[in-house]
């Protein structure tokens, strides 16, 4: 008898596992979809913000001074 319980949750257990195992490898699937979708427009704004980023090192001293 305690092994029937014993596997019965054991086996529980795996299913549920098994469900929530395929509903992650779901999800990651959608996130590459959506990241595939939208890598042009993400390659976009990384630029934007590097090149914002370049823009601020490159300022003169005197420039940096005055505005802090």
């Amino acid at each position: 008898m305690a092994v029937t319980i014993e596997q019965r949750a054991v086996d529980t257990m795996s299913d549920d596992l098994a469900y929530v195992a395929d509903e992650l490898r779901k999800a990651v699937g959608d996130l590459a979809r959506l990241l595939v979708r939208d890598r042009g427009r993400i390659s976009h704004i990384l630029t934007e913000h590097r090149n914002a980023i370049i823009a601020e090192i490159r300022l003169p001293a005197d420039d940096c001074e005055q505005s802090g």
